[in-house]
């Protein structure tokens, strides 16, 4: 009896009988369904963690069941870029129900920003993190919203932060086009390598004003994030200008975010 072990994630293992007067060819045939087992994911035979992370946010609404399927590859992937890739997609699918998974998009959120992440992914979690701790003391008294709203901000301001790093644009920018390329020609062809190279700046160039228009409408937000926690009684303009201080000393946006919360709350 041979056991085959066709795919590592699958679990599966399978078994084939051989008996003693078994030919080469059949030794042969198995030997060639081992080879192919163990090249499987090599050649793509195995769904990429993106594609599994989709499949289980498509095929769930429920945000228990997407956390639990969620948590499973979290045992079964380690690495930290792996794991911030779960943690922030768990963060995503549970926010398009924020107000019932709230304590679940903050804790996911804050796993994932102590993971390695991109730029917008980051701000993502950030505007994820505050955001749901803003929903889960909604109507809370003012004697208890304090130490809450202190750890919203904070997240806003760190957002903020990391948008003022990356952001050189002041205005949005519309997208320019891309060139349509058919490879029609011989590979090698001066023409099509002209052509291919062109396209490639130009889906480059295209990348980089989506991501300072993205910056930008980051930026907006986060500042109006924090106004609006500052906005709300009990007043502390003390304890803003610290914090604020801390995330943003020498940008201009903290002077624009104290001017703007002192009009409200100054008498």
């Amino acid at each position: 009896m041979v056991g085959i072990r066709a795919h590592g994630n699958n679990r599966t293992f399978m078994k084939i009988r051989v008996s003693s007067k078994a030919s080469k060819k059949a030794l042969i045939l198995v030997s060639m369904f081992l080879a192919a087992c163990c090249s499987w994911r090599a050649i793509g035979g195995e769904a990429s963690l993106e594609d599994r992370l989709n499949a289980i946010t498509e095929e769930n609404s429920k945000g228990q069941q997407i956390e639990a399927d969620c948590q499973k590859l979290i045992l079964e992937y380690h690495s930290p870029e792996e794991q911030g890739k779960i943690y922030s997609k768990l963060s995503e699918a549970l926010s398009q129900d924020i107000a019932l998974n709230g304590e679940g998009v903050k804790k996911y959120s804050q796993k994932a920003l102590g993971c390695p992440l991109d730029v917008l992914s980051t701000l993502r979690m950030y505007e994820n993190f505050g955001n749901a701790v803003e929903v889960l003391n909604d109507g809370t008294s003012a004697d208890k919203f304090a130490a809450p709203r202190l750890e919203a901000a904070k997240a806003y301001l760190q957002g903020l932060k990391l948008v003022l790093t990356h952001l050189t644009e002041k205005e949005e920018r519309p997208l320019p086009g891309v060139d349509r390329f058919d490879n029609d020609g011989t590979e090698g062809d001066p023409v099509q390598n002209q052509l291919r190279k062109k396209r490639s700046e130009q889906i480059k160039d295209r990348d980089k004003i989506k991501l300072q228009n993205m910056l930008i409408r980051y930026r907006e937000m986060f500042l109006d994030g924090i106004v609006r926690l500052y906005t709300k009684k009990p007043y502390n303009n003390s304890e803003l200008e610290a914090a604020a201080k801390a995330a943003l000393d020498g940008r201009d946006e903290f002077q624009q975010i104290i001017n703007s919360v002192r009009k409200v709350t100054s008498p």
